[in-house]
C-alpha cells in the first residue's frame, strides 16, 4: 500500500492539492472514498490490494477528481465524469472487482 499512497500523493500534489491527505480504512464495500469536509481520500485496505494495477489508478483517480470537483457539483455527473477521463480515468462510477469477492464496488465516493 505505501507505494499506491505515494501515487496519490504525487497526483493530489500535481493537481494543487497539497493540503488533502490519504488515509486507509478497513473496509470491503468499497475501494475508497472522498470526505471533503477533511481533505481526505481514503483506500480500503482489503479491496486496492486485491484489484488488478490498473484499477487501482482508476479508483485513484476517481477520488482526485472528487477533490478537484468538490462537493458543490453532482457526485458523479458530467463534470466529474470530464474530469476524471481528463486524467485518464474511466469516468466509471463502479468498478469490477475480482470474482468470488465482491461482484461490484457499490460505493466509490
Amino acid at each position: 500500500m505505501d507505494e499506491i499512497i505515494a501515487r496519490a500523493y504525487a497526483l493530489l500534489n500535481a493537481k494543487g492539492l497539497t493540503n488533502w491527505t490519504i488515509e486507509t480504512r478497513n473496509d470491503v464495500n468499497s475501494a475508497g472514498g472522498t470526505i471533503h469536509s477533511k481533505n481526505v481520500i481514503w483506500l480500503s485496505d482489503i479491496v486496492i490490494p486485491l484489484l488488478p494495477d490498473e484499477s487501482v489508478w482508476d479508483v485513484i483517480l476517481h477520488e482526485v477528481s472528487h477533490a478537484i470537483v468538490g462537493r458543490n457539483h453532482p457526485e458523479h455527473g458530467d463534470f466529474w465524469v470530464s474530469t476524471h477521463k481528463a486524467m485518464g480515468g474511466s469516468g466509471e462510477q463502479y468498478i469490477d472487482v475480482p470474482e468470488g469477492f465482491i461482484s461490484r464496488v457499490k460505493s466509490l465516493h
